[in-house]
Parts: structure tokens; sequence; C-alpha cells
């Protein structure tokens, strides 16, 4: 190496550094396809938080939707099958442009298989993607109108190097994307890191980057991320919705073989089968104030809860012990009863169908139990899951806990602007359940990507009426406004 950094054409030498992949909270994967279809016979009139927040809901009100703008993405691929998406790749659908540079092995330690299909195998970069460019009769993306392209630069696991990372920037700058937006990236506060100062040339080229802050907002002050802490690039942070999106499903219970009475249920995955209808609650403790239900391992013949729909306090350890700890007596079918002002989305393993009901609800049926009386439950067999938007009145609008703080170690001040980035629905692989709720800063950089494109056309169209942006808004500074500028070599794929 030393003898390479004598040459004349060398001016500097930088290592070869592998990023993790992207990391996010899952909060829930919901197939929300049958909702979604019977919504496209009906006016669906629930609004998108994200865009109450934004101010968005006011440029799409006005007809601004991304048209005519080039939004370059590069994360872990995207399902341009996805019929929210596109539904295909090539110059006759929403996604047009991209390439898939390492394959579906690439651990960022092997060398990759490059591709000309950009498909994912993980789900983040459809998300993203979905935040962007989605369009469905319940929720858009910012810019459902914009023209997407993919640059995939992670494979179905392990991480990502920089030397990917910077091809596909370059390619996405080469291709003529007026917005290059990337939620990834790992711990560094030097702006002459070689990804940092690439970003930050486009960028002084006229194109707008945005990149993700990071998720180490525990680790405190000067715990800025590479590519974000490039100088000239817009570094994104995150806020909280003010609206939980649940997946929520609905049964019928009776008392003693009694009346049918409608529940609701929020299940971890899918509804319950109705298969099972006829199966009777069991519960393991009487008490409605236990703090650990199910936290420990239970005595029980093999299949004793086997035919049972078994019911747990939530609380003290994991959905995943509890059910863990029945499962081992045979449980297959599981509520959770809630112990918290907010209600979840259980987590679920593969064999287990789990959900969650509110606290009044399962204290309702534990007095029923504990005086000896059956409750039996009965489920459709048209189930749907719906969506139903709980208010975020505790974190709702503030700062996401997980959001990476300011300063680098050069004393730069980011994230310049923060979006919303906490329990974000949007479009995810339809192998992989179609759509989820996710959290993160790598959901607020594609919302402030896909904003700059929208008010692009907004700034040049110059209506005479004016929008009022700053109501409701969480956005904390304005976007960047673009100048169209001679579109660059395009890339062949």
């Amino acid at each position: 190496m030393s003898a390479i950094a004598t040459l004349d054409s060398v001016s500097a030498i930088w290592p070869v550094t592998v990023y993790s992949r992207p990391a996010t909270s899952v909060k829930s994967i919901i197939n929300l396809s049958e909702f979604i279809n019977e919504a496209e016979n009906e006016t669906y009139t629930n609004p998108y938080a994200p865009h109450v927040m934004s101010g968005v809901d006011k440029l799409h009100a006005q007809g601004y939707k991304g048209e005519g703008i080039s939004i370059a993405i590069i994360d872990t691929g995207v399902d341009y099958r996805h019929p929210a998406l596109g539904g295909g790749f090539g110059l006759d659908y929403k996604i047009q442009f991209g390439y898939d540079f390492v394959g579906d092995n690439y651990t960022g330690y092997n060398f990759g298989i490059p591709d000309p299909y950009p498909l994912d195998c993980n789900g983040h970069g459809t998300h993203v993607s979905g935040i962007i460019g989605a369009n469905t009769p319940v929720f858009t993306g910012v810019a459902p109108n914009a023209t997407l392209g993919m640059y995939r630069v992670f494979g179905c696991s392990g991480g990502a190097a920089n030397d990917v990372i910077i091809a596909a920037f370059s390619a996405a700058y080469e291709a003529g994307a007026q917005i290059i937006t990337a939620s990834l990236g790992d711990a560094s506060g030097w702006t002459e890191d070689p990804l940092a100062v690439l970003v930050s040339r486009i960028a002084r080229a006229g194109v707008s980057c945005t990149l993700a802050s990071g998720n180490e907002g525990d680790a405190g002050l000067f715990f800025a991320s590479t590519p974000a802490i490039s100088i000239d690039a817009i570094a994104v942070g995150s806020v909280d919705s003010i609206t939980i999106p649940r997946a929520v499903s609905h049964g019928y219970f009776a008392i003693n073989s009694g009346l049918n009475t409608t529940f609701q249920y929020f299940p971890a995955n899918n509804p319950y089968p109705t298969n099972i209808s006829g199966y009777s609650l069991y519960a393991l403790d009487f008490n409605t104030s236990s703090p650990a239900d199910a936290c420990t391992e239970l005595r029980c013949n093999t299949s004793s809860l086997s035919e049972k729909i078994v019911l747990i306090r939530r609380g003290t350890c994991t959905f995943l012990r509890k059910i863990a700890n029945v499962q081992k007596c045979g449980a297959q079918y599981i509520i959770f009863y809630n112990n918290e002002n907010l209600i979840v989305n259980p987590q679920s393993p593969n064999g287990v169908v789990s959900a969650m009901v509110s606290a009044e609800l399962g204290n309702q049926w534990i007095i029923h139990l504990k005086e000896e009386r059956t409750v039996t439950f009965y489920f459709p067999a048209n189930s749907t899951t719906t969506i139903l938007d709980i208010s975020n009145n505790i974190t709702g609008g503030t700062m996401s806990k997980f959001s990476s703080w300011s300063p680098t170690n050069e004393l730069y001040v980011k994230p310049e602007v923060s979006a919303p980035g906490g329990n974000i629905l949007s479009t995810y692989p339809t192998d992989m359940g179609a759509y989820a709720v996710l959290s993160g800063t790598s959901m607020a950089t594609p919302y402030i990507a896909a904003d700059d494109s929208v008010h692009v056309k907004y700034t040049e169209s110059a209506p005479s009426t004016t929008i009022d942006m700053a109501s409701n808004s969480t956005l904390s500074v304005p976007c960047v406004r673009l100048t169209k500028k001679k579109k660059r070599r395009k890339q062949s794929n």
C-alpha cells in the first residue's frame, strides 16, 4: 500500500469498510391485500397521519404529487412487482431505472453477482420506496407520481462495502436522478470519509441528497453517521407519528353458548383461522394484576392446551418467551390482553397464531372464567384485516428517542431536518406480508426526499394562492428547492 501511495496518480487511499444493514424497528407486518382491494370500491376518508403532520396533504390537494421528478433510492432493493408500486420494472412503470450491484448471496465480505433487476429480499427498500411513491386507496406516498429508481447494495443478509455504495451513488448521478436518497450508514464523525466526500460532490453539482442520520439516539452527542455527515447533503432525523397504525380483525365470542358478541383483536400476523371456531378460552392465572403471567415454565401435559385458546396477560417478559412456555403444553392459539395504555400487535413465531385485545375485554373474560362460565370463540371465514389508527398522545409529534443527535466530530450540526419516521405504514414485499409498520430515520429520510420533489413542482408552478405549510407541520426547516439542470448521461440497464 505504501508503494501505491507514492504514485503520482494517487492522491489518497481509503480502506474498504462494510456498512451494517439498515436497522429499523418492525412494529408489525400486515397483510392488507384484501382490505386494499375492498377499499378500491368505496371512499376511504381516514387521512394518512404523516401527511397531515408535514402539510403534504395540502400539496396533494393542489395536485402536486412529484410529476416530472426523478428520485433514485440506494437500499436493499424493491419489490417492483407490488401493485402499490406499479407492478413492474422498466420504462412503462413507476420504478423505471436502477441496478442490482450485489445479488442475493452478497454479505459485504464476498464478491457480489450483479443483476439488472434490483429485487428486494429484505423489505427495507420496499418500505422506503412506498413512503416515496406508493399509490393505494388507503394511503399514498409523498410523491406518488414521481419516477423512481432503485440501486440495490445489500444482499439478503449481511452488510454492504463502501466501494459498492460509492458505485451506486455514482450510477444514480449518471442516470440523471434529480434526488438521491439512502437510508443507510454507520457511526463516523469525519467528513473526509470517501463516501461522504462523494455525496458532498454530488450535492454541489445540484442533486439533492438525503441521508438517514442514524438510530443511535441513546448514544448521545457526537455519534453522527456516514454518509449523513456529508457537508452538502441533508441529514434527516425522525419524529414519531401522531397515530400508530395497527392491524385489527374481528371475531365473536359467546358465554355459556349464549348470544355471539363481536370483538376486535390485533393479530400478530394473520387473523385466526375459521377451523378453530368452537375452541374455548383457557386462562393460566385469574389474577388480572399478575406481573409475569406465563413468564416461567409451566407444568402440564403435552397436549393439554392443544385445543384451547390461551389467555395471557401482557407484561414483564417478551411475547416470544410467554409463547414458548405455553407451546410446551401444546398451545397453538394465544390471546394476550393488554396491561398498558398503548395496545400493540404482538410478536408470534411460525406455528402459533396470536393476537392482543384490550385490558378491559381481557379482564371481562377472566371474570367469566373465575365464575366457571365457558367462553367460546367463532371466527368467520371471510375475516379481513383492516387498519385502525390509534392516537399517539405520548410521543406523537416529538423527536423519536432512537434518532441520532449532532454534532459531528467537526462540530457540524446534523441532522438539518426531521420528518415522520416513527410508526410509519408503507409497502413491504408481497411474499412477506405486503405492508408493514416500521420505525427509523430510514423512514423519515425518503419522506424528505419525496417532499423535495413535490416542493419542486409547487415552486416551479408559482401558484397565485398560498398554502400554509406551517400548520401542524413537524418539518423543522424548509425543504431544499431544486432547479432543473441538464440531464446527465443515462445509465444503460
